[in-house]
């Protein structure tokens, strides 16, 4: 396979050039309501359901946060569900690869198949077919990356999905300082 230009696969422009799906409003704020009810009553479950929501508002197959070690800026997955889930391998190389890219540039970023620029991304299993990826802050300093994995389907996010995960992004933030120094990040 040859490398392709990065910019031939980050694809966060396209996103709002694709058709909208119906939005679940009433489902997203109750989301957003249960994270905010974990981070009083159960902090110990809120990055697993931060990761949950990744997965699900989107309606992908994986979703997950990682989080930067504040010391060396390397990724880490803190937490993983959907068809990732056990798959440490590819949660690895993505925290090596994209996730950097994403904390260093500041902004949500989506990519389709990224493994056509990234030759090492092709030992991901399975594979992305498409990844949305927003960064989150502790005060300015990137902290961490929300992620959401489509492994199958054509063009499947959209504009709402990238708003969706962004906001996931900014809900990470004003958790950040809370859940790290309890220990939960």
């Amino acid at each position: 396979m040859s490398i392709v230009p990065l910019e031939e696969v980050i694809i966060t422009d396209q996103l709002f050039r694709r058709p909208d799906r119906p939005i679940l409003s009433t489902f997203t704020n109750a989301v957003m309501v249960e994270l905010d009810r974990l981070l009083t009553e159960a902090p110990d479950q809120y990055v697993e359901e931060a990761a949950r929501a990744a997965m699900i508002l989107p309606g992908s197959q994986s979703g997950g946060i990682s989080v930067a070690d504040p010391e060396t800026s390397a990724c880490r997955t803190r937490a993983v569900l959907g068809r990732w889930a056990g798959q440490a391998g590819s949660c690895a190389l993505l925290d090596a690869v994209l996730c950097p890219m994403v904390l260093e540039r500041r902004v949500l970023m989506a990519f389709a198949h990224p493994e056509r620029s990234f030759t090492e991304l092709e030992a991901v299993y399975p594979p992305m077919v498409e990844i949305l990826m927003a960064p989150f802050f502790d005060v300015d300093r990137p902290a961490g990356v929300v992620w959401s994995v489509f492994h199958s389907g054509d063009a499947p996010f959209d504009r709402h999905d990238a708003w969706m995960v962004d906001e996931l992004g900014r809900v990470l933030t004003k958790a950040h300082v809370r859940l790290a120094q309890s220990g939960h990040l």
